[in-house]
């Protein structure tokens, strides 16, 4: 199976490539996409994967823009030490558009072989599957879990020392890297990870793969909470600017903390993650502990799996007596960032055609009590925890 997967995480770089030179393949065009489509049973609210405004729900029974994209990769290889990387992405947007965005631009050094240098724009190095996590052809999944996948940093702009080599019978990958990203949630405001540092180890030997990372920014939002937050420090009294100091997330240092295994004998296919989100205080941006595990059997051209994913969110303590008529606000914001939820998945994947596969999913979610878990666009009528269903298909395809 490891074999398998590892030929789905290359197929962008092999399948339907063009040649500027065949001889040397100084050039190569790719491409990949999926034409995906959701159901919600969750009349007064709109379940969404990644940061756009509504999805299936309240806004429509079906969903076909929220989970389909098309990419394009191109890679010049200029000799053994020197390449470059572009690929672009189309898929629905914060702003409720489709149209493409550029997720990766790097220039990639190898100094000697095992040691090789990026700058530009690059994944973020913190999942097991980082690199190809936006490719559906290349997962196990209708998409990956949102409980553990949800973060909406994607990219970073910035560089990377990676050095492989190996370890007795293991064959280890170390990377550290620095840079910045951000992005815009429409539901909570902007985001911006500064001054981010990290490294990540990946330790693979026959049908094991460990992943350990740790990543450290400054992490700053903007949202509709900031004239609230300007109104405590308006009010001027020791208790109330420190209500606005402590609960503004202004370079506010961020820790996540993941590790993960993978484990591929014969047909069989075993993922697990775990991961930790820690702040250096007090704050809106709540601190969270996520984790899934996947189990999943190759029967032929069929692969049916079973995913078992938990968001747990702690939550910053709520206010009182500070400034009466702005406490009530600052807890509905403080409550709102509750996110805590269970998920169980059956979904099933059919290589039915090269280079194409076709996915269905059925997930139920159960939300904590008094958790809105990650549905937006929630109306009058929805009432926090209790539970929904979901319900997937997808074409994923390469070229």
């Amino acid at each position: 199976m490891k074999h398998r997967i590892r030929s789905l995480a290359l197929a962008l770089m092999a399948c339907g490539a063009a040649s500027s030179h065949a001889d040397d393949n100084t050039f190569k065009l790719s491409g990949f996409g999926t034409l995906a489509a959701t159901h919600s049973t969750e009349a007064n609210a709109d379940f969404v994967s990644r940061n756009v405004p509504n999805g299936p729900g309240h806004s429509r029974e079906w969903d076909t823009l929220m989970d389909s994209k098309l990419g394009l990769q191109g890679d010049i290889r200029f000799n053994d030490q020197l390449s470059v990387a572009v690929q672009a992405i189309a898929f629905k947007r914060y702003d409720n558009g489709f149209y493409p965005d550029i997720t990766a631009a790097h220039v990639r050094y190898e100094a000697y072989p095992g040691l090789a240098v990026r700058v530009g724009r690059m994944a973020m190095p913190i999942y097991l599957v980082s690199d190809y996590r936006r490719a559906g052809y290349a997962l196990p999944w209708f998409s990956p879990p949102v409980e553990f996948y949800g973060n909406g940093f994607f990219h970073y702009d910035g560089a990377d020392l990676t050095w492989k080599t190996p370890l007795g019978e293991w064959a280890m990958t170390t990377q550290a890297y620095t840079g910045h990203s951000k992005f815009r949630n429409p539901d909570r405001g902007f985001f911006s990870a500064n001054q981010i540092f990290g490294a990540a180890v990946t330790a693979e030997k026959g049908d094991h793969t460990l992943r350990a990372s740790i990543t450290n920014a400054k992490m700053k939002v903007t949202s509709t909470i900031d004239p609230l937050l300007a109104a405590y420090r308006t009010a001027a009294t020791s208790a109330s600017v420190a209500v606005a100091d402590n609960y503004a997330v202004n370079d506010l240092s961020t820790t996540f903390v993941s590790l993960g295994y993978m484990y591929t004998p014969g047909d069989w296919l075993v993922m697990a993650e775990l991961g930790k989100t820690h702040t250096e205080r007090e704050a809106l941006l709540a601190e969270q502990t996520l984790g899934y595990i996947t189990i999943g059997y190759r029967l032929g051209s069929v692969t049916p799996y079973v995913t078992l994913a938990r968001r747990d969110t702690s939550t910053a303590n709520s206010v009182q007596g500070v400034v009466p008529s702005l406490d009530a606000s600052l807890n509905s914001a403080i409550a709102a960032g509750d996110v805590s939820q269970t998920r169980t998945s059956l979904g099933a994947r059919w290589d039915f055609m090269t280079n194409v596969a076709f996915k269905t999913q059925f997930d139920h979610v159960n939300l904590d009590s008094g958790s809105a878990g990650g549905l937006v666009n929630r109306q009058p009528g929805f009432t926090r925890g209790g539970s929904y269903n979901l319900l997937s298909v997808a074409v994923d395809f390469v070229f």
